[in-house]
């Protein structure tokens, strides 16, 4: 394994995820990367919908820098990378690029409709990503304890 994959969308369960990942990183003596993808709209791309990217991709990046900061003070090197598109291509893509070992990525399922859709996306990913996924449930992550995880 060369390389750590976390995925972050800057909401409590993926840091939670990235935390997981960097964990599993140090452990084996590789390399943390951290990727953030801004999904494109479904629908027609016009000015309004490119100001609301824009305005995300600012939003991840100043997340990402944040990132950076938390990992610097714990003196621990990450690599991040920001990128647009479909989240699942972009991260199999990455995966495949950096001949990453694992992809570690948290997950909240908040209602039976979004369980419904998340748990697709996440059957395509592991289907595939080109090495194992471990997904960081929310629910299974008491505050103050360490995330539980499925690989």
């Amino acid at each position: 394994m060369k390389y750590v994959l976390a995925v972050y969308d800057g909401s409590e369960v993926s840091y939670g995820g990235v935390l997981l990942a960097a964990e599993v990183a140090s452990r084996n003596g590789v390399r943390l990367h951290v990727l953030s993808v801004v999904p494109l709209p479904k629908i027609g791309l016009d000015i309004a919908t490119d100001s609301a990217i824009a305005a995300s991709v600012d939003s991840r990046q100043y997340l990402l820098e944040s990132l950076k900061a938390d990992f610097a003070a714990r003196g621990q090197a990450v690599h991040l990378a920001l990128k647009i598109g479909n989240p699942v291509d972009e991260i199999v893509q990455y995966a495949t690029e950096y001949n990453v070992g694992q992809i570690v990525i948290g997950c909240a399922f908040k209602s039976l409709f979004e369980r419904w859709t998340t748990r697709a996306i996440l059957h395509r990913l592991v289907r595939l990503a080109p090495c194992p996924v471990t997904l960081v449930k929310d629910r299974a992550t008491p505050r103050g304890r360490r995330p539980a995880f499925i690989s």
